[in-house]
């Protein structure tokens, strides 16, 4: 037991740093957010009156171009230098925020 006690001290530690602190919290944010949005997409869908099927199919729409990107992005990363994927990443992050609210209005 003595050995876990010091590890858990060790991980409250980190929060203690202001950055990984303020990272951790906007990664709680962000993944609090995703689960929001994979639970009230088919629930809209379903009080719309939507069929099973289109649920099915919105679930898939939904999951897909990680599937895919994740792949892309393991090829790239492997290849490329880590700087380039990590401005490459931001930008197409940026990107589609701009899409999203582009079609939004």
């Amino acid at each position: 037991m003595p050995m876990q006690d010091t590890a858990f001290r060790r991980s409250l530690d980190l929060l203690r740093s202001r950055r990984f602190g303020t990272f951790w919290f906007a990664s709680l944010l962000s993944n609090i957010g995703t689960w929001a949005q994979q639970v009230a997409q088919p629930w809209l869908l379903l009080s719309l009156g939507a069929s099973s099927v289109l649920i099915g199919l919105d679930a898939f729409a939904m999951s897909a171009p990680v599937w895919l990107l994740t792949l892309v992005g393991g090829v790239l990363a492997d290849r490329a230098e880590s700087s380039a994927v990590g401005s490459l990443s931001i930008v197409g992050s940026d990107g589609k925020r701009q899409v999203t609210a582009a079609s939004e209005r």
